[in-house]
């Protein structure tokens, strides 16, 4: 929601994504919130599930009682092109 604040108020002052700057956001894997910038920005999605199997295994070993090997845990994002058509 915030990329896409950014970019209708970018819009309203006539500067474009993709023409006038270059635009990199996140956003979950399947969401449409940045439906109609597929064009003009790159994205990174994030899988919800995956960000949520990492929480439970930190959760999982807390609730046994033990402490994390890693407190800190990278779930992988996907970079989507939107330029390739099936």
């Amino acid at each position: 929601m915030m990329a896409q604040g950014a970019l209708t108020a970018m819009e309203k002052l006539g500067v474009r994504a993709g023409r006038d700057i270059q635009v990199v956001a996140h956003s979950n894997k399947g969401s449409t919130i940045l439906q109609g910038y597929e064009d003009d920005i790159t994205r990174l999605e994030y899988d919800p599930h995956d960000i949520a199997v990492a929480m439970f295994e930190v959760l999982d070993t807390l609730m046994r009682g033990e402490t994390p090997e890693n407190w800190q845990t990278v779930v992988a994002a996907q970079l989507v092109d939107d330029s390739v058509t099936s």
